[in-house]
């Protein structure tokens, strides 16, 4: 796995004095992320997430100390709970857990709605309003309302990406 930059310090790390970039961290320090920030971040995940989906794996973990900064990008950490959809599973107590449980892409998608509903800067434009309506819908508490792949919310962050700045999610124009 990738040595997270260090908070102060970024990619020049003194071991001695090293303290790993977190999104828990950040967040925690007073710090914030701005809207296109959070946009851009989670749309990056969400494709590390729908990756992780296609090849038959669950995170069951996401949460911000998870989410850690490699060269200013943020990546998702700590495959500890890590397991195959569908294989045996054990019951963990992570914060942002599904009502369902772990173990289903589908969980992991309402873990990621909390998670951007944790990263999300406050504010009433429409574009806050649309953000909130996407973490909203992943956190569903009724699995069927939910975003039933990373791939559709990625897509509805794509939208409100173009908005803010007239690319796509992903680098695209």
């Amino acid at each position: 796995m990738e040595l997270a930059d260090d908070v102060v310090s970024g990619r020049c790390i003194e071991p001695a004095l090293y303290i790993p970039k977190t999104l828990e961290q950040l967040l925690s320090d007073g710090g914030t992320l701005s809207l296109h920030e959070t946009v851009y971040h989670a749309g990056r995940l969400l494709g590390g997430l729908g990756y992780l989906h296609a090849c038959g794996v669950v995170h069951r973990d996401i949460k911000a100390a998870n989410v850690i900064f490699v060269h200013g990008q943020a990546k998702l950490a700590d495959p500890g709970l890590v397991r195959y959809k569908g294989g045996r599973q054990t019951v963990i107590c992570t914060q942002n857990a599904a009502p369902e449980g772990p173990g289903e892409p589908i969980a992991d998608l309402y873990s990621f709605g909390k998670l951007m509903l944790e990263m999300m800067p406050a504010g009433n434009s429409q574009e806050n309003v649309r953000l909130r309506e996407i973490a909203l819908k992943a956190c569903e508490k009724c699995p069927e309302n939910r975003y039933q792949s990373a791939g559709e919310v990625v897509a509805d962050l794509a939208e409100l990406e173009r908005r803010l700045t007239g690319t796509l999610v992903g680098g695209k124009s």
